[in-house]
């Protein structure tokens, strides 16, 4: 247990660290000698987020975050629970001990089972999970090629070889009713066309490589025909290369429809929620875009037939298993 001193200046160095929150600081020793908890109250004539700490506890950093952002919310008038952990992290039954993979699992089962869209805290949970992901932890190992010695870790013996793909390549891992999980390998060069994703929220992270990428949202579209075509707008035209953040995309926003040209042999760990499914009209559409002179960042979006050259194949999945509750 810290001493007074040394958990005051703890805090203090917190405060100054967090200075840009507006944090008001009041120290009361406690009745006795056993550590108290941190008592918050709301900070009256003050700005929304001050917080009010009455006594000396050993806190984190993250933990005086979520101090700040429970208050955030309960002045603005939001229902938050009581213990601020549950503010940044919402409560999950996670095997934390476990391999990534595990607990992305877990963490998906968790998040997607339940009714309704998840909430922008999960999603940021999910976020910050698949942000730990490297291709050693789903069996890929990133800079070998077919006959190679692997470059992987010791004791590690099998692993498919990422600079060996020759095509575009799915490896499935988990696909039930509410989510899937799966790896794109692509050889450089290879494209995967503009498509949609009816209804589904996407996670993606960039294991290896780079790989460029094109993403629309749609502005109006019209479905009365035989084919959609409608008018949309650019989310994203760029370059990802890893190690960058994972990105998101909504049923209706976050650049819905995109596309992917490989610049170098790359992977990408994708999170699905619903997964694709035919029998429940959530089929892939494929687009071709015809931009817009004189309107840069918008262009039309006409539905196409899948294009005859474009071909995925499937891989075994060699990463860790999953233990299924």
């Amino acid at each position: 247990m810290l001493k007074n001193h040394r958990a005051k200046c703890c805090v203090y160095k917190l405060i100054k660290l967090l200075s840009r929150f507006p944090v008001i600081y009041t120290s009361k020793k406690s009745n006795n000698n056993k550590q108290a908890h941190c008592k918050i109250k709301k900070v009256k004539n003050e700005p929304p987020g001050s917080v009010e700490v009455t006594s000396i506890t050993h806190l984190s950093k993250l933990r005086l975050l979520s101090i700040y952002i429970r208050n955030h919310l309960i002045y603005s008038g939001i229902h938050c629970k009581k213990t601020t952990d549950s503010i940044l992290q919402p409560k999950m039954n996670l095997n934390r001990e476990g391999t990534k993979v595990q607990r992305l699992y877990d963490a998906c089962n968790h998040v997607f089972a339940q009714k309704g869209l998840p909430n922008f805290l999960q999603l940021q949970s999910l976020k910050n999970l698949l942000d730990t992901f490297e291709a050693v932890d789903v069996g890929i190992d990133e800079f070998s090629l077919p006959g190679s010695p692997s470059s992987s870790p010791e004791g590690i013996k099998e692993l498919i070889c990422g600079q060996g793909v020759a095509e575009i390549t799915y490896i499935h891992i988990h696909e039930c009713d509410n989510f899937s999980i799966g790896i794109f390998c692509f050889p450089a060069g290879a494209n995967f066309p503009l498509h949609d994703h009816p209804r589904m929220t996407v996670l993606s992270k960039v294991l290896y490589g780079s790989v460029h990428v094109k993403a629309y949202d749609w502005v109006k579209v019209e479905n009365s025909s035989s084919r959609t075509i409608g008018l949309a707008r650019s989310v994203v035209n760029g370059i990802q290369s890893a190690p960058c953040e994972p990105s998101i995309l909504f049923p209706k926003s976050g650049g819905n429809i995109h596309s992917f040209t490989a610049l170098t042999p790359c992977a990408i760990l994708d999170v699905l929620s619903p997964p694709y499914s035919e029998d429940h009209g959530r089929s892939s559409t494929y687009f071709s875009e015809f931009p817009i002179h004189g309107l840069p960042g918008y262009c039309v979006l006409e539905e196409r037939d899948l294009p005859g050259d474009f071909a995925v194949v499937g891989a075994s999945y060699l990463g860790p298993d999953l233990i299924f509750p």
